[in-house]
């Protein structure tokens, strides 16, 4: 069965004054493993992210790669803050989310069993944490690595369950967590030497 996204409506009849803040981060480091004599392993050369970010600074995904790193995406993370022009009022209007990732590598397929569009992230709030499936997953195939990439979108607004909550949300530290995504196909290689199962 297709996946069915959510038809966009417009939630706004007129005119509102106001600012757009936004926020960004990333949930990937890239790199390739490098022994250590030095030598770059070419069967290791990384062609997508070579762990993911993790709020958990006592993660240590492989020695390659600092503190606050994971293979696993279900236990990726990452924060930053948000800040509002009028500091201390809760006036929001809208709210959206947009994230995206590589769907599929020669190690992990996150795209046929359509695992993207019925994962939930988690994003956590000043107040509140919420659990969030996307309206709209779209894909295209990567020129660089020929692996199939994806992006959602959430309107946090047009969902009620969500909006009754958030709407009175304040500037602070967001973070998103468990957002699905494929590693690059040096993972199998950097599990096997750190002796961490495939995730």
């Amino acid at each position: 069965m297709p996946f069915a996204p959510t038809r966009f409506t417009n939630p706004f009849k007129g005119t509102l004054k106001g600012g757009i803040a936004t926020v960004g981060n990333t949930l990937g480091l890239w790199g390739m493993y490098s022994p250590p004599n030095g030598n770059v392993r070419l069967d290791t050369v990384c062609d997508g992210a070579g762990c993911f970010t993790t709020t958990n600074t006592s993660s240590r995904f492989h020695s390659s790669y600092p503190y606050g790193t994971t293979g696993d995406w279900r236990q990726n993370s990452s924060s930053n803050e948000l800040v509002f022009s009028d500091a201390g009022t809760n006036n929001l209007v809208g709210a959206y989310l947009f994230y995206s990732g590589t769907a599929q590598t020669k190690e992990l397929d996150l795209k046929t069993p359509r695992t993207i569009e019925t994962t939930a992230v988690t994003l956590t709030t000043p107040s509140n944490t919420y659990s969030i499936v996307p309206d709209v997953v779209s894909y295209v195939t990567s020129t660089q690595t020929g692996n199939p990439a994806y992006s959602a979108f959430k309107n946090i607004t047009n969902d009620s369950s969500l909006w009754t909550r958030f709407k009175n949300e304040t500037a602070g530290t967001y973070t998103l967590a468990g957002v699905p995504a494929a590693l690059g196909d040096n993972l199998k290689v950097l599990q096997t030497l750190s002796g961490k199962p495939a995730m």
